[in-house]
């Protein structure tokens, strides 16, 4: 056997051969060799396999996504286009009916204010004419500021009063006398004064400037302080009475005016019915003619007595006297 090649067997050396009569392993003291340190050996975990599938459906996920995203832009511009139409259409519906719900309002709260009877206008006219009278008699009834208040009036009316005069005299004379016969004067010629200026205010542009002006002056009683030099002390009793006084009549006046252009706006719908020919809103026709009816009521009252004679012989004298104005602010519209 010239050819083979003799097999080496390498023996371990180490550990001793155990009894083939002996269970038990032996020990490593018992052997008499050192103890060995054990190793722990971590196996990896297996990389998990993404199946075929789910990566199928990853690809179509991004190419839909992306599909997605290239159509977002168009899709924002015409939700954007569709949301400014509607709005749009909306304005134009909200437009068409405001004036619609305007006057179903304006009516429905119409409806709840009486109308007078015409005993009950000429009533109420009277009064506001005595109460425009005693405004009047009160404003130019304080003897220390009777020049200033007068000088006011007389400013807006660009002339002087020839009754003003008279009173000045007077004002001056009970300043010095304190007695009843220079006092009885003083108002006697505050009366005539205060018919006269009513005449011919007949937009209530003098009142309103002595009103102002004694509102502006009035606020010296509180502390406050003013413009201007006044020819009287502002910090006496009888001119703070007077201020208080003036402002009572004043607020008075004009919640019985506005009780009065209320009960008369019925009639102030029918007139600017008439007028409606289609060339302009009857909400529009109304506002004129209710502007009518405030002017008109500030000198209907100067014909109470006028108004008093055709109420008896069975006209409407007040609403006549009263409405013409607004007639004639209809009338002045255009395309009526």
């Amino acid at each position: 056997m010239s050819g083979r090649v003799p097999r080496v067997v390498k023996a371990r050396v180490g550990r001793p051969t155990i009894p083939a009569n002996d269970t038990l392993p032996l020990t490593a003291e018992e052997m008499g060799l050192p103890e060995l340190p054990e190793l722990e050996v971590r196996a990896p975990a297996p990389a998990a396999a993404a199946p075929e599938g789910e990566e199928a459906e990853a690809v179509e996920s991004e190419a839909s996504e992306a599909a997605l995203a290239a159509g977002d832009g168009q899709d924002a511009e015409e939700a954007d286009e569709d949301a400014e139409e509607e709005e749009a259409t909306v304005e134009r519906k909200r437009g068409d009916d405001e004036p619609a719900s305007f006057l179903a309002m304006y009516f429905r709260d119409m409806a709840e204010l009486d109308v007078l009877r015409p005993e009950q206008e000429f009533e109420t006219a009277r009064n506001i004419e005595q109460m425009e009278l005693d405004l009047w008699r009160t404003v130019v009834g304080f003897a220390p500021g009777t020049g200033w208040i007068l000088d006011v009036v007389e400013r807006e009316l660009g002339k002087p009063l020839p009754e003003a005069k008279l009173h000045r005299a007077a004002a001056e004379r009970a300043r010095r006398k304190s007695s009843i016969q220079a006092r009885s004067r003083f108002e006697k010629a505050g009366a005539s004064v205060a018919v006269k200026l009513r005449l011919l205010d007949i937009d209530r542009i003098f009142i309103d400037a002595a009103l102002a002006e004694i509102q502006r002056v009035g606020r010296a009683t509180k502390g406050l302080p003013i413009e201007g030099s006044i020819p009287f002390s502002t910090s006496t009793k009888a001119f703070a009475d007077y201020v208080r006084t003036v402002g009572v009549k004043a607020l008075r006046l004009k919640a019985a005016k506005n009780e009065f252009v209320k009960a008369n706006l019925r009639l102030v719908v029918s007139i600017a019915r008439r007028f409606n020919h289609g060339r302009l809103p009857l909400a529009d026709l109304i506002q004129e003619g209710n502007i009518g009816l405030m002017k008109g009521s500030s000198g209907t009252t100067t014909t109470a007595a006028s108004v008093s004679r055709r109420t008896q012989v069975g006209g409407s004298g007040m609403r006549s006297a009263e409405l013409w104005p607004t007639r004639a602010a209809l009338s002045a519209c255009p395309s009526t």
